[in-house]
């Protein structure tokens, strides 16, 4: 890793911190739960050269009560997405998450999010490298099967990304499969990913994941 990379790291991880921090008041209530997560992620599209690593680390903060049993999630991250075939950071962001989970299977959530991307390798004719979007995100999630040393879920994930300095939205990105708990704080989700950039192309990868809760 060069050095400018892992400054750009470190200066993100102070950030994301700062932020969080932020969020904290004087009292310790159950409700002000927080953990820290790392999401690595494995995709891989059949016969074309997108095959990448990504990257995602947050910061979960439950800071306030919306219904009894119900708190707003606050979530500063970073996310990279690394390209095997290029030898090159694709993607880069940094962002801020609010988001409700309404049942035990529907999470909705909001984030604002700065991207950099690298113009000579990825960038298209008239797109920016840098530029600031706004991301929805729904997931569901169902029970599926328990075995004696996991249980499996159903999920299915769907992105809708508008970028703010185009004024248009830019691309869809829809996930399902079958996410295995391995407990409380292992997760391994595996399945298809689907990006439909509207006004571009279309491209589908197969993706595993490990997501752990620190």
């Amino acid at each position: 890793m060069r050095k400018s990379r892992f400054f750009e790291v470190m200066g993100i991880a102070v950030i994301c911190t700062i932020v969080n921090t932020s969020f904290a008041k004087a009292d310790d209530s159950a409700q002000k739960k927080v953990n820290f997560r790392s999401e690595q992620s494995l995709r891989l599209e059949d016969g074309k050269d997108d095959n990448s690593c990504v990257s995602r680390y947050s910061i979960h903060r439950y800071p306030v009560k919306i219904t009894e049993n119900q708190n707003l999630l606050l979530s500063p991250f970073w996310e990279g997405d690394w390209n095997f075939d290029s030898e090159d950071w694709y993607r880069r962001e940094i962002g801020l998450e609010a988001g409700l989970q309404l049942t035990k299977f529907l999470y909705i959530g909001q984030s604002f999010n700065y991207i950099w991307r690298d113009r000579e390798k990825f960038v298209w004719p008239n797109e920016n490298e840098e530029f600031s979007e706004i991301e929805n995100r729904i997931e569901l999630k169902t029970r599926f099967y328990d075995w004696r040393v996991c249980k499996a879920q159903i999920y299915l994930f769907n992105e809708y990304l508008y970028n703010i300095d185009e004024g248009q939205a830019y691309m869809n990105v829809s996930r399902v499969g079958i996410m295995l708990k391995i407990n409380d704080r292992v997760s391994i989700p595996i399945g298809w990913r689907h990006a439909d950039r509207i006004h571009k192309f279309d491209s589908d990868h197969r993706e595993i994941s490990v997501i752990i809760d620190f």
